[in-house]
């Protein structure tokens, strides 16, 4: 522990130091009764209706610009007004 002197009183307060903080040990266990599942396997007409591809990202990527354009130019026509 160290002391710290108050300039405008002649109190002294105490600083400890801060707790440590404790780990503790989990226990972990299995069950032998664990029932798992095989999944399909995923068909590429099937992952290009799931997931986007490269031509939907520029897409996403022209139509953002595009707004970012045009909402650049309002602050710029309300700057001016």
């Amino acid at each position: 522990m160290t002391t710290a002197h108050n300039k405008r009183s002649r109190d002294v307060a105490v600083c400890a130091r801060p707790h440590k903080k404790v780990l503790r040990r989990l226990s972990v266990s299995f069950n032998d009764s664990v029932v798992t599942h095989l999944l399909p396997s995923v068909t590429p007409s099937v992952k290009q209706v799931l997931f986007y591809n490269l031509d939907d990202i520029r897409r996403f990527q022209e139509q953002e610009k595009k707004r970012q354009d045009a909402e650049a130019a309002q602050h710029l026509l309300r700057m001016l007004a």
